[in-house]
């Protein structure tokens, strides 16, 4: 995969996912970041993705940048660069 085609994919992807419970069977829809979850109807709590080596599906590539943005000023400066960004949008 390219650094492009990882680009695209990240800009694709979208923040919610839907699953079914293999419980209950019952729908609902799930932050696209989490491991795990829990049903809202019977509790049973479910794998919704595989936490692999970086690059084995594009959620690990976005946990890699949350880890490196890390913490403190670290991370006040890339939220100032993405206000700064984002002010250039418009």
């Amino acid at each position: 995969m390219s650094y492009t085609d990882c680009i695209k994919d990240i800009k694709e992807l979208p923040h919610y996912r839907e699953y079914t419970c293999s419980n209950c069977g019952h729908s609902q829809k799930a932050y696209i970041l989490l491991i795990h979850a829990e049903c809202e109807k019977c509790g049973q709590r479910g794998k919704l993705r595989r936490y692999e080596s970086l690059g084995a599906e594009t959620e690990d590539i976005i946990d890699a940048v949350l880890d490196w943005l890390g913490e403190g000023e670290d991370f006040k400066a890339a939220l100032e660069w993405k206000r700064l960004r984002d002010s250039y949008q418009e």
